[in-house]
């Protein structure tokens, strides 16, 4: 009888955990190729706005991995867009595109830049209008 009620308890926590696991999805703006689905570094996110692609697609306690490089939150001309982040998902720069653990990273070698200058013209000034 223990047995049977010890397989109902673990079936039950399983259930209640929506049996889905987080998952890792990989940005980087220097990609060229790939399938764009964030699935691994070679199909990572790709572009300087494939940080919002990723943003967008992520599930609760997910993490983002995002390669060196920099990323601004839309095309130039949207003075609105910004980066929506989502409580439940951790956010990590620093990869230089080819880690397997968070681990490896090197913010301080792979510097990763979150941009408001969405036209790339403001070279160290800050009121530009785009």
């Amino acid at each position: 009888m223990s047995s049977r009620l010890w397989l109902w308890s673990a079936c039950a926590l399983a259930l209640a955990s929506g049996g889905a696991s987080a998952a890792v999805r990989y940005v980087n703006a220097g990609l060229a190729t790939g399938s764009n689905n964030g699935t691994s570094w070679a199909n990572a996110y790709r572009g300087s706005t494939g940080l919002t692609a990723a943003l967008a697609a992520a599930q609760a306690n997910d993490e983002i991995w995002v390669a060196e490089g920099t990323y601004i939150p839309a095309v130039a001309g949207n003075r609105a867009a910004t980066f929506t982040l989502k409580a439940t998902v951790d956010l990590y720069g620093g990869f230089a595109g080819g880690e397997t653990d968070r681990a490896q990273r090197q913010p301080l070698a792979n510097v990763t830049i979150l941009s408001g200058d969405l036209a790339s013209n403001d070279a160290g000034n800050s009121n530009r209008g785009e």
